[in-house]
């Protein structure tokens, strides 16, 4: 199946303790720096926590063909990205 003609989503929903919002916000807009230039990508959503009905951050991510969707989450910038994070936020 060819995925020409179509973009392709990633949506991610992540926790994140209160008391590191910011630090969170700050990484964020570090990867969205990264990820404007990566080839491929045509957008990036934030969508902050808005209780009682969306407790996580929403993160979407559009990239123009799977492919390049796939090239993104192998990537070794985004693997350098979430070393820290994983164990922070």
């Amino acid at each position: 199946m060819s995925d020409t003609g179509r973009s392709v989503s990633i949506v991610t929903q992540t926790c994140v303790r209160p008391e590191r919002a910011d630090d969170f916000a700050r990484w964020q807009g570090e990867t969205s720096s990264l990820i404007h230039g990566f080839p491929g990508f045509i957008e990036q959503r934030l969508l902050p926590p808005s209780p009682p009905l969306q407790v996580d951050w929403v993160i979407l991510q559009r990239f123009e063909s799977l492919a390049d969707a796939h090239r993104w989450l192998a990537s070794a910038e985004r693997q350098v990205l979430l070393t820290p994070v994983t164990q922070s936020f």
